[in-house]
């Protein structure tokens, strides 16, 4: 790339990053400032992964910053890293940490890291595709680099954003302004720009940006109507257990191994979850049925089709986000006499999820075999 449309580009970014306007700051554990490690931050487009960037950079007086989703930089390749590197220690002198967002598409970065890394540079990194930055960090960096996965605001994220955090609700009406803030944190989820505006058709659009942009051409797909009536099946059927084999013939695929790709795509970029039944047989796991989730509940919602609030799925999808943001692996469990339980997680036991839970329900969850 020339190196004059380089230097703006990264003058121009740094002003942009370093204003200090107001944002919401993000819960994330303070390995991620102390660590040497290569932080990787990956997650949903949209979900607050350049503000978090610009959160954890205030702990360092100095930086360099560069978002590869600028358009300018749509014929960068490898060798422009280091012209890169040239440039930022020419304009800025030495400041010893690089910040890196969606560096997922450039071939070669990991390389680039690497080196940098060799040198003593501390790096942070962004992705919005999880399986794309797992190959390359594992292939390249394995031992060097610490993951964490951001999700849209959780709900007390969401009562901090809308200025109710932090609130002691004991009266009946305080508690009942609390259920209205949950009601419409379901209905419009959590993601930061949208609960702005609370707007649906904003949540279409994103929902259309991640299917052409993070799926439909990253990965070359050619079965665009096919790929495109799957994802809207698993988002109108969220909390309930599909089956690939019987997807396959739902849908008309000539494979199972077609859904499944489809099926790893939409994971990775974080658009659905498939949560595996418990067992202590691995292989077990992989064949029985999955439980499908969405992203955000407000995704869902927009997108969905769907007869019906269907608000009972749509909470345990809230929670199941919500165990995932804590750093549990759910699964469902069935008892030896196939009654469900929703979820099972080995830090926790047993979870049933349900907007009014009745004694037996209570009482089944403590003698589940």
């Amino acid at each position: 790339m020339n190196k004059n449309i380089l230097k703006d580009i990264i003058a121009d970014q740094r002003s942009v990053f370093t204003d200090n306007k107001a944002y919401i700051r993000r819960d994330f554990p303070d390995a991620l400032i102390k660590t040497k490690k290569i932080v990787a931050i990956s997650g949903i487009r949209r979900s607050g992964k350049s503000t978090m960037l610009r959160q954890i950079s205030a702990s360092f007086p100095l930086f360099y910053y560069l978002n590869f989703e600028d358009e300018r930089l749509l014929d960068f390749i490898a060798r422009d890293f280091n012209t890169v590197f040239e440039l930022c220690l020419t304009m800025y002198d030495d400041h010893g940490v690089f910040f890196f967002d969606e560096i997922q598409d450039i071939s070669g970065w990991e390389k680039f890291a690497s080196r940098l890394y060799a040198d003593g540079y501390k790096i942070y990194i962004t992705g919005s595709n999880a399986k794309l930055l797992s190959s390359e960090l594992s292939t390249a960096l394995t031992g060097r680099h610490l993951k964490y996965e951001l999700y849209p605001f959780s709900f007390a994220e969401y009562l901090d954003f809308s200025g109710q955090g932090g609130k002691i609700r004991e009266t009946t009406r305080q508690k009942a302004e609390l259920a209205a803030y949950f009601d419409k944190y379901m209905e419009f989820g959590g993601f930061p720009e949208i609960i702005k505006t609370g707007g649906q058709d904003e949540l279409r659009q994103l929902y259309q940006d991640i299917l052409i942009k993070d799926l439909i051409v990253r990965f070359k797909i050619r079965d665009i109507k096919g790929f495109r009536e799957f994802a809207l099946f698993l988002i109108s059927n969220c909390g309930s257990k599909i089956s690939f084999n019987n997807l396959k013939t739902i849908l008309g695929f000539k494979s199972t191994a077609s859904v499944k790709n489809f099926a790893e795509h939409l994971e990775s970029a974080y658009l659905n979850f498939f949560m595996s039944k418990f067992d202590y047989s691995i292989k077990k796991q992989i064949i029985n049925d999955k439980k499908v989730y969405s992203i955000d509940t407000g995704l869902a919602n927009a997108v969905a089709f769907k007869n019906s609030k269907n608000s009972g799925h749509l909470l345990e999808n809230a929670v199941y986000i919500e165990l995932r943001r804590r750093g549990a692996s759910p699964y469902y469990y069935m008892s030896k006499n196939g009654k469900e339980t929703d979820f099972y997680c080995r830090e926790s036991g047993l979870i049933q999820v349900a907007w009014i839970l009745d004694e037996s329900e209570r009482t089944y969850m403590f003698t589940n075999d």
